[in-house]
């Protein structure tokens, strides 16, 4: 059995064996982009598109832009959840009975316990 060498290969595809090498690293770099980019997003919630996105990239090193992101998140199949709308869900026009106001707004108590008190429906 013969072993083949990294030159002969090279050679034999018509490629450098420098050019071999960078592409090898290249790829590992390129590797940890995507998993660099993936944690950042999940760091967010999920919340943030690439826009803001590109700068955390920035942060840690990486010069790319928000094209270069976007194309990334999408190989990923990644999408930034959109936050949802305030639902206001009070609805104080109904004719259904309402419990009675026993405070009367008077927070302040002259004995402990007189609130609960009058909560239990005791009068003091």
């Amino acid at each position: 059995m013969t072993e083949i060498t990294v030159s002969s290969a090279c050679k034999c595809l018509g490629v450098s064996t420098s050019g071999y090498y960078a592409w090898r690293k290249r790829q590992i770099y390129v590797n940890q982009k995507y998993t660099d980019l993936k944690a950042v997003y999940w760091q967010h919630y999920a919340r943030l598109g690439a826009p803001p996105l590109v700068h955390d990239m920035h942060d840690l090193g990486y010069c790319m832009s928000e094209r270069t992101v976007g194309r990334m998140l999408k190989k990923l199949s990644l999408r930034s959840k959109i936050a949802r709308k305030y639902k206001h869900t009070t609805d104080s026009n109904h004719r259904l009975p309402t419990a009675p106001n026993l405070l009367d707004r008077q927070f302040t108590v002259a004995l402990p316990n007189l609130a609960k008190q009058c909560f239990s429906g005791q009068q003091i």
